[in-house]
């Protein structure tokens, strides 16, 4: 139809595409209002794991109760707070056991030795697995005496 010269048809064309866009530029609004903004996704998920600290929470867990992907999560979580959202759960559950009183009295806790595993990297039921996990843990502990 444009590489006709008839402006006629122009004109037409124009007047079918310019309602069309006005009909998908009203809708805009309020698709991005039905999705939260990455603050609010934050912001939920510090809700979750300040909540649900003690609960087996992973990556995917938390994005699928959000509604993002992992990836998204991830990536959005670490920019807004410069913490991955697992490394806050250890974190928190670490400034959480320091706080309570059976915990707070052992060495370990005075001490700051303690050590909390992500359930992102354990694979129970897997021998191989395992011994993977076993040798990671190793290499982390050593890592870590290293460091002090």
């Amino acid at each position: 139809m444009w590489d006709q010269k008839n402006s006629i048809q122009h004109f037409q064309a124009k007047s079918l595409f310019y309602p069309f866009v006005e009909q998908v530029s009203s809708q805009i609004p309020r698709v991005s209002n039905r999705y939260p903004s990455i603050m609010d996704q934050v912001r939920k998920v510090i809700e979750i794991v300040e909540s649900s600290y003690t609960q087996p929470l992973t990556l995917h867990v938390l994005a699928e109760m959000i509604g993002s992907s992992p990836r998204s999560l991830s990536r959005e979580f670490k920019q807004s707070t410069g913490y991955s959202p697992i490394d806050y759960l250890i974190q928190f559950t670490l400034e959480e056991l320091k706080s309570k009183p059976v915990w707070s009295s052992l060495d370990a806790v005075k001490n700051d030795r303690v050590f909390i595993w992500s359930p992102d990297r354990s694979w129970y039921f897997d021998p191989i697995a395992t011994l993977d996990q076993t040798e990671e843990l190793a290499a982390w502990f050593t890592k870590i005496s290293e460091q002090k």
